[in-house]
């Protein structure tokens, strides 16, 4: 066969392939425009949290936090930053007879929240803090009854920067443009991989809400004993303790990693109760090989009634992912 022969045969084979060749690509083009159209027209996402996440701190325009409330004998507080903040908080713990309480976010608190944003013609997810320590998840869910399914509410099974992460994340897919059913797939997804460890400096404020008997409270204070918590499976759990402040931060690490170790590929918080950040100075002098690995920036955040009620002052606390969440 020759040249002009071949080229002959081979054209019609030519032409097919450039034929699937451009059909593919018109796919893609045709797929990539829906996306982007659907992006364009879908509503726009909002994510709504109880002031238990500690976001005091957290700035962004498709955030909105409702308060608990802090009880001080007679007086209810909102915890919005406005009625109490973080510090005025801690000053009044000082009182040695203070024994303060917190509570719910209330049903009409989140449908004044959900009134609002679907006007604005926002979808919400709703993440809140554990159904085992709060009402506030069915406070959500009871509000959610009169509006429709462009409400998701997700209990985060958790307190504290376990919540804030997690909102966090819910943020970042957000900001990447995923519609609203993605974000809320993938916020379930990850509760099961949540965590949130603290190490307490004191039994004095677990002995004044009831939580330890007062004998137990004499002898562990006498022996320097600095409980290490969690929260699993919704619940707060001791997991540890250490004696002394010296080992207190060892043990502490060392139950971060029992609990399945930091995936830093994804949001973690790091955060400390009380006045005095002197005790994140420390901890971070003997802790730098633990966070060798982060791809964002250490920080400490204040945190606040919800935590700082059972826990008082000077308290470690981190909220992260677990990189194996088998463990724990």
């Amino acid at each position: 066969m020759d040249g002009t022969a071949a080229q002959a045969a081979f054209q019609p084979a030519m032409s097919g392939a450039n034929s699937v060749v451009t059909s593919a690509k018109v796919r893609a083009v045709l797929l990539c425009l829906y996306y982007t159209l659907l992006k364009e027209f879908s509503m726009a996402i909002r994510i709504v949290c109880d002031s238990g996440a500690d976001v005091a701190d957290l700035e962004h325009k498709a955030l909105s936090v409702v308060p608990l409330s802090v009880i001080f004998g007679n007086d209810v507080y909102l915890d919005d930053g406005i009625q109490i903040d973080h510090k005025r908080f801690f000053e009044m713990l000082t009182d040695p007879n203070a024994v303060p309480k917190t509570g719910q976010v209330t049903p009409y608190q989140f449908d004044q929240v959900f009134k609002q944003a679907t006007e604005a013609g926002e979808q919400l997810i709703v993440i809140t803090i554990s159904s085992r320590l709060s009402g506030t998840y069915e406070s959500a869910i009871s509000a959610a009854q009169p509006y429709d399914s462009d409400i998701a509410i997700i209990d985060s099974l958790n307190a504290s920067l376990g919540i804030r992460v997690l909102v966090e994340y819910g943020l970042q897919l957000i900001d990447k443009g995923m519609l609203f059913d993605e974000v809320a797939a993938a916020l379930r997804e990850r509760v099961s991989q949540l965590r949130v460890v603290a190490v307490l400096d004191t039994l004095e404020f677990l002995k004044r809400g009831g939580r330890l008997l007062k004998a137990a409270a004499m002898v562990g204070t006498l022996l320097s004993i600095k409980p290490v918590i969690t929260a699993k499976n919704g619940a707060v759990s001791l997991i540890g303790k250490a004696r002394g402040s010296k080992n207190a931060n060892k043990v502490f690490n060392q139950m971060i990693e029992k609990r399945g170790g930091i995936d830093f590929s994804l949001p973690f918080a790091l955060g400390y109760t009380g006045l005095d950040m002197s005790i994140t100075t420390k901890y971070m002098d003997e802790s730098r090989d633990l966070y060798a690995q982060a791809t964002q920036d250490v920080v400490f955040h204040s945190m606040g009634p919800t935590i700082g009620t059972h826990a008082g002052p000077g308290t470690i606390a981190i909220g992260f992912f677990a990189k194996d969440p088998s463990e724990g």
